[in-house]
């Protein structure tokens, strides 16, 4: 579980990096653009931390569990939003994902929804707060053409 957990935590940090979430040169891929090997070192780096930090594998283990059940909780609420023609798929599909996602959840211990919850109620904030602050871009910068 653990190793499944450095995959995709790389990739996630990869993504985030793409998008500006995350310093940008942790989205360098190796030359052969096969992997991404900032972000696998930053993912490593993370999950040794955790690991290091909570001293218990098992509890390292429920917040990968929990960041996963997050993450999909959250593309099941997305894909609700998606318009008729870009889904592939019922809308009800979504919210059987969506509620097996929320029951999954109840499995992980107590301590781990109140830490996780705490985390992301934290990365919510930082990211709200930043763009607040951010100014919109400048048109001459984008390259747009006024017509």
């Amino acid at each position: 579980m653990v190793l499944n957990l450095l995959l995709g935590m790389s990739r996630v940090v990869l993504a985030m990096a793409r998008r500006g979430d995350l310093p940008g040169g942790w989205a360098a891929l190796k030359a052969d653009r096969s992997a991404p090997r900032v972000a696998s070192w930053v993912a490593c780096g993370l999950t040794l931390l955790m690991l290091v930090v909570l001293q218990d594998i098992k509890l390292t283990w429920g917040f990968s569990a929990f960041s996963v059940l997050l993450y999909y909780g959250i593309m099941h609420g997305a894909a609700l939003r998606l318009s008729v023609t870009e889904r592939f798929y019922s809308p009800g599909l979504a919210v059987v994902g969506l509620l097996a996602c929320g029951s999954l959840a109840f499995w992980v211990e107590r301590r781990i929804w109140l830490g996780g919850g705490a985390i992301v109620s934290v990365l919510v904030l930082v990211k709200w707060l930043r763009s607040r602050n951010r100014k919109p871009p400048n048109q001459d910068d984008l390259g747009v053409l006024d017509d």
